[in-house]
């Protein structure tokens, strides 16, 4: 069984957005350092006051370069995995 946290990269009043950055990446070396197997990365466009994270793509090599190698097979990229278990894939994702 694998453990994670899913990040939003949440906008909290008063924060710069490199707080914001700089406070998830904190969160993200906590994870690790406290043997947490993954962190899920949500995607938020058009809504600055909800999230900073608009590629979470671009992130998630961020995080890989900051920590220790994983399994190739670890890493997975989906637009909506709530539809995983549904069998639809990425193409049929509407949002």
């Amino acid at each position: 069984m694998d453990f994670g946290i899913f990040m939003d990269f949440y906008s909290t009043r008063g924060l710069t957005q490199n707080e914001v950055f700089k406070e998830a990446f904190d969160l993200v070396d906590l994870a690790e350092e406290t043997g947490l197997d993954s962190v899920w990365l949500g995607e938020s466009h058009c809504n600055p006051d909800r999230s900073a994270l608009s590629a979470p793509i671009v992130v998630a090599g961020s995080i890989s370069a900051r920590t220790k190698p994983s399994p190739p097979s670890s890493i997975r990229a989906d637009c909506c995995p709530e539809r995983r278990s549904s069998g639809a894939s990425n193409s049929t994702c509407r949002k």
